[in-house]
């Protein structure tokens, strides 16, 4: 492989590149290099920073979604570099600092396999809220809601379109230019980036539909810890893939209209559930009966509409408070006017008795 793929100013490992410098991870710095120059070696290092954060999240979590994820990216790694480019053995372009084979583009089968398979965990995941849910609520009730629930790698076993298109576009802006870099910096051709990200799209695929249906035979094990906490099962099944128990109500499939298609997911909607880490038997007596996600969703809709419902019960008692208070006002004022009509009544009655008696006793007019 050596033999082939060493480019022609390559010597021995004293050679010095005529093109710019080698850096780590086989990224090349251009002898003079220019602003996208820069933008791209910033990317080249960007998918190693997403890979580092993936590792924390699985040693801080320890969960299975994590770990999967990282088992995931030791394989396409392990196998694009010493799989795919020991079949190939295609030369990198001219320009380039590295003396190893090009075809395929590790970068880019990373980069493309890590979007894909994030993008497929929270398509899953993403459920249409109730209307005003985004609207109603505050940036920093938002924010909180976002770091409660995994943030950009979420755990949440449902998330509002809004973190969806968060959880999107930031995984987009990291990963997606990083193929384009390469290009830029000379270290590989276009078709060696072209089947890279074709090779990673496939290899997420297929690992995606593995895992997909080892989840399916584990989730009534969701929730249980192995080896004294080290692995954690956090990582259940897409609810449209489990079936139906005989005394459990049916969430099913999402349609086109957002909804569940049972009558439990019409009636209740689809308000964004966190997904918190319990015991197995916890999990499924919590979900058993008529379903925990529809049970959680539905209560947590009503704890929203209850909030609202008091404080539009508060606004109401001030609106009676002053219609009360005018009401007394008012009433104040009829009963002075009926006191004045009183007096000016008993005053006109003394004094057509004063005429009379003053008439009948002196037979004069007073």
């Amino acid at each position: 492989m050596a033999t082939v793929c060493e480019p022609a100013w390559y010597v021995d490992s004293d050679s010095v590149c005529p093109f710019g410098e080698h850096l780590l991870f086989d990224i090349t710095a251009p002898t003079n290099p220019n602003f996208f120059d820069g933008i791209s070696i910033l990317y080249g290092y960007l998918l190693f920073a997403a890979i580092l954060l993936v590792i924390i999240m699985m040693l801080w979590r320890r969960g299975s979604r994590e770990y999967s994820l990282v088992l995931f990216l030791i394989a396409v790694t392990l196998i694009s570099e010493y799989g795919w480019k020991r079949i190939v053995e295609q030369p990198r372009p001219v320009g380039s600092c590295n003396t190893t084979c090009g075809m395929p583009s590790s970068h880019a089968v990373i980069s493309v396999a890590l979007w894909t398979i994030l993008m497929f965990d929270v398509a899953y995941r993403a459920y249409q809220t109730e209307q005003g849910y985004s609207v109603s609520r505050s940036f920093l009730e938002k924010l909180r809601s976002f770091i409660r629930d995994g943030h950009i790698l979420p755990t949440a076993s449902a998330i509002s379109e809004d973190q969806l298109v968060v959880v999107v576009s930031f995984w987009s802006l990291v990963l997606l230019p990083i193929p384009l870099s390469r290009v830029i910096l000379r270290d590989h051709t276009p078709q060696q980036v072209f089947m890279g990200g074709i090779i990673g799209i496939v290899e997420a695929t297929v690992w995606h539909f593995i895992t997909l249906f080892a989840r399916i035979k584990t989730d009534r094990y969701v929730g249980a810890r192995v080896w004294k906490g080290i692995f954690i099962h956090n990582w259940p099944a897409p609810r449209c893939y489990i079936r139906k128990a005989a005394d459990e109500a049916e969430l099913g499939c999402r349609g086109t209209s957002g909804r569940g298609s049972s009558p439990v997911g019409d009636a209740i909607g689809d308000a964004p559930l966190p997904f918190s880490t319990t015991t197995s038997s916890d999990y499924h007596r919590t979900r058993t009966f008529v379903g925990g996600d529809a049970l959680l969703s539905a209560a947590r809709r009503v704890s929203s509409g209850l909030s609202s419902a008091a404080s539009e019960l508060r606004a109401a008692r001030v609106t009676i408070d002053w219609y009360s208070l005018s009401l007394r006002v008012k009433i104040g004022e009829i009963e002075a006017r009926a006191e004045v009509g009183r007096v000016v009544s008993v005053r006109g009655s003394l004094k057509i008795r004063s005429h009379l008696f003053c008439h009948e006793i002196f037979s004069l007019p007073c």
